[in-house]
């Protein structure tokens, strides 16, 4: 079916609605409606159900395959994506389609484009969020060729100082690029949406379509805050990666498992999603794609448990050896003492008391440091333990993984600094100077 096809159907909807109406009397009104009746006899070819949810974008009509005759792909608003034969309303045969796109709407058309430069042209389906998927002929997502559009970030207070801009005065406040360091802390990302078909061009006159020109809004989308994100399943099998292919549905025998449906807390298939009603507009969890990122960001946390140990035993050494010197001093300091016994009385201490306030004052910064890699560190250690404490070989030890790790992913993915501690400001070190044999020469602290 093609896209004349398509508006034909729509005018056979128009001429029933004018066969359905009463007769008409006068004869120059009957002429004026038989020159509006379509000189065709109208027949619906074929209809197939794509999904449950409305179309937002018309279809492309292409040859996807190379055999000569046009296919329909079609991408419905959610739900997912597919090539179905112009012919008969079938899903294209020997191919993968439908894919599934659970977690994000569409507004666009589907397009064509060698992305991959092997010879074929695959289909590039534009996301709401921004997002560009590609997709071989065959229904493969081609993943390495994924692109997504980068937020624009936005001050916070800009609304203090203007609240009309033109366009040159917006520059002043939104910015493309991601602003650095202690600025970054006074503007807001603005995610970017997609509501349009971009279009294809040649617009450096290379002879070659192969610029994109999109229209693209960025605006604060209330689910973006109101709906958690895809979230990623994992399984993990004896070579360490994350698949549900040995988890076989309940419902569907001897089909591997491959997505898991969060409010019915159950590992299914895809049958179970394009069978069954069971699942409708649930939030579905979906591809391994998703479910190795997660798998690299918990891989990542118990490396990082190594690495938060090895910091905590440097600075512990570090201090110790800033102790000793500091006891070293306070040592002579003492020594000093006993040849001044007679001499002397509350002197000493009071030297002493001195030196343990500069300690205290060296040490303050770095008791500080100290103390928050030791809580991170033991909060880390016990993410891992609960995450790791039930095996994800069973569809019990998936479902426990996913329903504990957002509770815990802030303890996962606490970064290691990039530099050893430094302190803020130089220890300085002093120096036991004894003085003459004077009650007010004992001695006294020095710094080098």
């Amino acid at each position: 079916m093609n896209n004349q096809t398509i508006l034909l159907l729509l005018l056979l909807c128009f001429i029933r609605n004018i066969e359905n109406i009463e007769p008409i009397s006068s004869k120059v009104q009957s002429e004026r409606v038989e020159k509006l009746r379509c000189g065709y006899n109208l027949d619906t070819l074929w209809t197939a159900e794509l999904a449950h949810s409305p179309f937002a974008a018309g279809p492309l009509i292409s040859d996807v395959d190379g055999n000569g005759k046009d296919e329909i792909i079609a991408a419905p608003f959610s739900e997912s994506f597919t090539v179905l034969q112009g012919q008969n309303g079938q899903i294209l045969h020997h191919s993968s389609w439908p894919a599934v796109n659970l977690d994000n709407s569409v507004h666009a058309s589907p397009l064509q484009f060698d992305i991959d430069h092997d010879g074929m042209l695959d289909i590039m389906f534009t996301l709401s969020s921004g997002e560009l998927r590609f997709y071989s002929p065959d229904g493969v997502r081609l993943k390495d060729k994924t692109y997504q559009i980068d937020p624009v970030y936005v001050s916070k207070a800009w609304y203090q100082y203007e609240l009309i801009l033109n366009t040159p005065a917006i520059d002043k406040y939104a910015f493309v690029e991601k602003p650095k360091g202690d600025e970054f802390q006074h503007v807001v990302p603005v995610d970017a949406h997609v509501l349009s078909t971009p279009v294809l061009v040649d617009l450096n006159n290379d002879k070659r379509v192969e610029e994109l020109v999109i229209s693209v809004s960025y605006f604060f989308e209330e689910d973006d805050f109101l709906i958690e994100r895809i979230e990623k399943v994992v399984h993990k099998d004896t070579s360490g990666s994350l698949k549900f292919r040995n988890i076989k549905c309940e419902e569907h025998e001897g089909i591997s498992c491959s997505h898991y449906c969060k409010p019915c807390s159950k590992v299914i298939c895809s049958q179970c999603i394009t069978q069954t009603k069971t699942h409708n507009r649930h939030h579905i969890l979906v591809d391994e794609e998703n479910f190795d990122d997660k798998k690299v960001k918990f891989e990542k946390a118990q490396r990082n448990i190594i690495r938060w140990s090895k910091e905590s035993d440097r600075m512990k050494s570090e201090k110790k050896e800033i102790n000793e010197k500091f006891e070293k001093v306070k040592q002579d300091i003492f020594d000093h003492k006993k040849n001044w016994q007679s001499m002397i009385d509350k002197y000493p201490d009071e030297l002493s008391k001195d030196l343990k306030k500069r300690q205290k004052l060296a040490l303050t910064d770095f008791d500080i440091e100290h103390n928050e890699i030791e809580e991170t560190l033991e909060k880390l250690q016990t993410a891992c333990d609960t995450l790791d404490s039930k095996p994800c070989t069973t569809s019990e030890g998936v479902i426990f993984f996913l329903e504990n790790f957002d509770s815990l992913s802030d303890s996962l993915t606490e970064e290691i600094p990039n530099e050893t501690y430094k302190p803020s400001r130089e220890i300085l070190f002093p120096h036991f100077v004894p003085g003459d044999f004077s009650l007010l020469k004992f001695g006294s602290l020095k710094v080098d």
